[in-house]
């Protein structure tokens, strides 16, 4: 691995060790003493004068006017307007699949560059209930780790090289959040259903899987996902393989529940490649990016209830349907001698009227359904106000986002 990134592997770090480190090496007098005294008693001071006095001293009046300014960095609002690469005259074409193609390349009214992988989408959480009581925690007991997603590599054709990671989400975690919390929070457009040829019955809804295996594999040792009893231990077969391989056969692998095993558990090396994988072959490269001490709770944290935390997450390029240009593809044709492209991916107007005559399919070909709803909106949609354009990020929710990267991720995949 350190010779396929090009970098040495840091030295493994134990995040539990390292909290108690920290604490060790950060003891009095390096932080605040604990203290009893009651001050404004000690100074004889009423309620006015003494709130009077904490104003005074409030750390906030060393602030100066002329300190130097800091701003928030919001990509596409900060920065200049992108210009588009085609700049064929909208006029100079009729073909009404050409304009539309063309029009969803254009920058965004709400951001330029959204189109752009570097975009990260901050996540808004949802407000705790107030039937519930904040959960506080004291300082330097906690860590919080970064964890940063890429999406699964495409399928590798001839002639071309193997791509670099592109980033897709990034969580922060909590040192007591388990790992299953965190297999729960990935969004990949493989969970929780099983793809295979609807081309007889495009519209019947696709089975829920009754299994669900996965594992992290950090450092030295899979952590499989357990939680179901039927669920298959994919590690077993992996470690099988290397007890024969050449160059691991003198490598010794651990197995560990990831239901049962928290982040502050972990022994990682930072900044260095590790394993998610699921549904079969569907395959998430991740890295520890970031680990930090929470000494003030109140600054740090948002509500714990929230953790594993989407911080962000990249919008990927969407695909738009290939016949129409309108919205995005719903279904992804292999086989088809009616279509150009093999495999093509259309919406489902165009699915239903150029492949099917009174129901009936034209042609052998297979056909995959990324929308598990039947009655998708895509149908619908005003072309000039599409799923492919994005609307204020201010309204995002949680859903929308997810749905977002559900279907965009498919590109990953099918390509």
């Amino acid at each position: 691995m350190e010779e396929i990134i090009g970098q040495p592997m840091q030295p493994p770090i134990n995040f539990n060790k390292f909290l108690e480190e920290y604490q060790r090496m950060f003891k009095t007098p390096f932080t605040q003493p604990c203290s009893e005294i009651d001050l404004q008693k000690v100074l004889n001071l009423g309620d006015e004068p003494f709130r009077d006095l904490q104003d005074k001293c409030s750390l906030e009046l060393l602030e100066h006017e002329d300190d130097a300014r800091v701003d928030d960095f919001l990509p596409g609002f900060t920065e200049l307007l992108r210009v588009p690469n085609i700049n064929v005259p909208m006029n100079a074409i009729t073909l009404k699949s050409y304009c539309l193609a063309t029009k969803n390349k254009e920058p965004k009214r709400h951001n330029p560059f959204n189109r752009t992988p570097e975009i990260y989408i901050f996540y808004r959480v949802a407000s705790k209930p107030s039937v519930s009581p904040s959960i506080t925690l004291q300082p330097e007991q906690e860590l919080k780790v970064s964890i940063r997603m890429y999406r699964p590599a495409r399928v590798t054709h001839a002639g071309r090289t193997i791509e670099r990671p592109v980033f897709a989400q990034e969580f922060e975690c909590l040192g007591s959040n388990l790992l299953s919390e965190l297999r729960d929070k990935i969004i990949c457009i493989c969970n929780n259903k099983r793809y295979f040829d609807v081309s007889e019955t495009p519209d019947a809804p696709l089975p829920d899987k009754e299994t669900d295996p996965g594992y992290f594999f950090i450092n030295d040792t899979f952590y499989n996902d357990m939680r179901n009893p039927m669920n298959a231990d994919y590690s077993e077969t992996i470690r099988k393989w290397a007890k024969t391989a050449k160059g691991l056969k003198d490598l010794t692998f651990k197995v560990a529940r990831m239901e049962e095993t928290r982040v502050i558990d972990l022994t990682v090396s930072m900044g260095f490649p590790q394993l998610y994988q699921h549904h079969g072959n569907c395959e998430h490269v991740f890295v520890f990016s970031q680990l930090e001490v929470i000494t003030n709770p109140c600054k740090q944290l948002i509500e714990l209830h929230n953790y594993p935390y989407l911080k962000s997450l990249n919008r990927h390029t969407s695909r738009s349907c290939q016949t129409c240009s309108a919205v995005n593809y719903v279904f992804v044709i292999e086989g088809s001698k009616r279509l150009f492209n093999d495999p093509a991916y259309l919406c489902r107007k165009c699915f239903k009227s150029f492949l099917y005559v009174d129901g009936k399919k034209v042609g052998d070909f297979r056909a995959y359904r990324l929308n598990d709803d039947p009655l998708s909106k895509s149908e619908n949609l005003d072309p000039n106000n599409d799923e492919m354009n994005t609307e204020d990020e201010d309204d995002t929710n949680g859903d929308d986002i997810e749905s977002i990267i559900v279907k965009e991720e498919a590109n990953c995949n099918e390509e």
